[in-house]
């Protein structure tokens, strides 16, 4: 019985359909994380629509721009600089892995547009978005260890300062009901659509339609999913 009370609790990406006393180890992390969170709704509980686990090491800068809804788990030692226009939504129970790099903005003087994840995400370990023009990621949608995500480009014709002169951002969107493998990258300006399946280690620099499997570097759609 106590395993499955402990097992109930435990956010998506620690479940599992075999009870047993591993749990126990599970358990205790669980309880650490929601401490935690306990303490960032105390500070900050208008950022919270409910219960939030934050694992240790984890940096949130400017949690006034940050908006979770019920059961967001954030992984070890991750990095959120929410900084922005338009701020960064966390849909119900997303799941951001360990180590995991978000960042608004590089300079003050020049804030990002918005991230939006919605409901039911996972993105797994080492992500890292920077999120200049506007990113979201549709709901139900899985990730891969070492996304990369980079919704900013730079005048390459600048003679000097490059990194400091970006060009208008694009964005990024990535639609719902999707599969993305580990270390892929997607580039400014791309949109993923629905039911998308995309390869380990492709570079997506075009947008990929709707129920399509692209692989590659450029990213290639190679076939259609079977989608009754």
């Amino acid at each position: 019985m106590l395993e499955r009370i402990i097992h109930k609790r435990l956010p998506p990406s620690m479940r599992s359909d075999n009870l047993s006393m591993s749990l126990t180890h599970a358990y205790y992390k669980l309880r650490g994380s929601l401490l935690r969170g306990l303490a960032f709704r105390l500070f900050h509980s208008r950022s919270c629509a409910g219960s939030v686990f934050i694992n240790k090491g984890v940096e949130i800068w400017y949690p006034s721009k940050l908006k979770m809804g019920a059961n967001v788990s954030i992984g070890r030692y991750s990095k959120l600089n929410c900084l922005s226009t338009n701020g960064v939504l966390l849909g119900d129970r997303v799941t951001l892995g360990d180590f995991c790099w978000i960042q608004g903005t590089s300079y003050l003087s020049d804030p990002g547009d918005s991230l939006v994840i919605h409901s039911n995400v996972y993105i797994g370990p080492y992500a890292v978005i920077g999120f200049h023009g506007r990113v979201e990621i549709g709901s139900n949608t899985a990730i891969g260890a070492n996304l990369q995500l980079s919704a900013q480009s730079h005048d390459i014709d600048a003679v000097e300062d490059i990194a400091q002169k970006t060009v208008p951002s694009r964005g990024i969107v990535i639609g719902s009901e999707c599969w993305i493998g580990n270390g892929v990258k997607i580039l400014d300006g791309v949109e993923v659509g629905d039911n998308v399946v995309i390869g380990a280690g492709a570079v997506v620099n075009k947008s990929i339609p709707c129920g399509a499997i692209a692989v590659g570097i450029p990213a290639r759609v190679v076939k259609r999913r079977n989608l009754v």
